[in-house]
């Protein structure tokens, strides 16, 4: 009998130990839960950059074929002598030097080329770097390839509007870029807490440096103007406008109510999206009003 109890006893460790290599094995094959959700997620972000590259290219092809050979140019602003006001003394008067005159569908194929390789760079070499920080809640990549291509956008917008000085243009177009950078900075200060709103607030002050010589040139032709500009320029101006008010309000919300690293995946694909639309609305208002 005390030997029957021995040997009970002795089988006790062996199912204690199989219980724990369970308990362990359980435990090890939980975590895949997240990180088939990170796969979800980094896959449909993937697809959608590789959507928007095939957009974009096509977007560039077709403005390149379908559009007419109206032109803009880059002018240099300086001072030279007035000939007729020059009479007793020398009077200075506004003159422009041009650099450069090229056709609007290049300019648009540009960007859209331009937007394009981002595009594919977020979806194959730079992937990995680009789903760290989705997943680190600060996406720098994309801030930067967004504030670059949009404000080009608004450049080209801009110069619609006839503000002629390639340095005034150049300002705009820094100017979105720097609002891209603090943008990236109030999501840093932001990680992981929420309502530091200081560098945004600071972001809206340089985006409405950067569209401020496009609302001043609008409002100041519709008052003095005796002609209006034609229609697509209120439509590429509404779009570009609205496009970046739609980021500067998803980032405020973000900030206000605080994202988790799930829900800034979601906000990402809301910042995309935003951008895709912007951009197609641009393709489509200019295809139709330089249209062959």
């Amino acid at each position: 009998m005390a030997t029957t109890a021995k040997k009970r006893s002795a089988k006790k460790p062996k199912t204690s130990a199989a219980s724990k290599k369970n308990v362990k094995s359980v435990s090890k094959k939980a975590p895949t839960k997240k990180s088939t959700n990170k796969e979800v997620t980094s896959g449909k972000l993937k697809k959608f950059n590789i959507f928007s590259a095939i957009s974009f290219a096509l977007f560039a092809v077709l403005s390149v074929v379908f559009m007419s050979r109206d032109t803009v140019s880059a002018n240099l602003p300086y001072a030279a002598k007035d000939a007729f006001a020059s009479v007793t003394s020398t009077v200075f008067g506004p003159a422009y030097k041009m650099l450069a005159e090229v056709e609007i569908r290049y300019v648009l194929a540009f960007i859209f080329g331009l937007s394009a390789i981002f595009s594919v760079l977020l979806a194959t070499r730079l992937s990995k770097k680009y789903e760290t920080q989705v997943a680190g809640s600060v996406s720098v990549l994309r801030w930067v390839f967004t504030s670059i291509t949009l404000g080009l956008i608004l450049e080209l917008t801009t110069k619609l509007t006839f503000i002629d000085s390639v340095i005034t243009l150049k300002i705009v177009g820094a100017l979105v870029v720097v609002t891209g950078i603090l943008w990236i900075m109030s999501e840093k200060q932001n990680k992981g807490s929420k309502g530091q709103a200081g560098t945004f607030y600071l972001s809206l002050f340089t985006l409405f440096l950067a569209v401020m010589p496009l609302l001043v040139s609008l409002v100041a032709s519709c008052i003095y103007g005796m002609e209006r500009f034609g229609w697509h320029v209120y439509a590429l101006a509404a779009a570009i406008l609205i496009g970046l008010a739609a980021l500067a309000m998803t980032q405020y919300k973000a900030i206000k109510n605080g994202v988790s690293a799930k829900g800034y995946s979601e906000l990402e694909g809301k910042y995309l999206s935003v951008d895709y639309l912007v951009k197609f609305s641009v393709f489509i208002i200019l295809l139709i009003a330089f249209f062959k």
